[in-house]
């Protein structure tokens, strides 16, 4: 087992998939979840929608060369993937390709809030670490070609295994 972490240092937007492959590694889903639900307030929130209307929650645990590294539960409107067929998902594992490929739909921006906090105890079993151990939340709001926010997602990456870089530039 590699102790190196995984650096997300890019100026452009990519998956866990392509950040894996970058490093050499092989990335794949340990464990995946497609179902269609009505969103909780929260997530409604975010998205800008109503409760009333339904989106697919994407639940994948993520494993680089088989260590599960992160969970991420992502959540999309119904209305721009329609089909939520979990033999596509799983076969293309990137969550961005399978938009693009197969619904049109390429993320231009996205918004990430990132906080550290104490892994629980079932959080730290799915990710074979300590209870109490940092990991990195990550909340992401994603806006496709048009602007139109097509994505909500919490990510859960092990602290001791994933690292991300924020580059700042100043404007002229």
């Amino acid at each position: 087992m590699s102790s190196s972490k995984l650096d997300s240092a890019v100026p452009n937007i990519m998956s866990f998939t392509d950040i894996i492959k970058r490093k050499g590694m092989k990335s794949s889903i340990i464990e995946m979840t497609v179902k269609k639900m009505h969103p909780t307030s929260e997530i409604a929130s975010k998205l800008e929608i109503t409760t009333d209307e339904e989106v697919i929650e994407f639940y994948r645990v993520r494993s680089a060369d088989d260590e599960p590294i992160t969970i991420h539960c992502s959540y999309v409107p119904v209305r721009f993937v329609g089909s939520y067929d979990l033999s596509v998902w799983k076969k293309k594992q990137s969550f961005y390709k399978v938009l693009k490929e197969d619904h049109g739909i390429t993320i231009q921006t996205a918004l990430d809030n990132i906080t550290a906090i104490p892994a629980g105890a079932q959080m730290a079993k799915i990710l074979h670490i300590e209870e109490g151990e940092p990991i990195l939340h990550v909340e992401r709001i994603a806006y496709d070609q048009n602007n139109a926010i097509v994505e909500f997602t919490k990510v859960y990456y092990r602290g001791d295994r994933y690292k991300h870089t924020v580059i700042t530039r100043e404007t002229p």
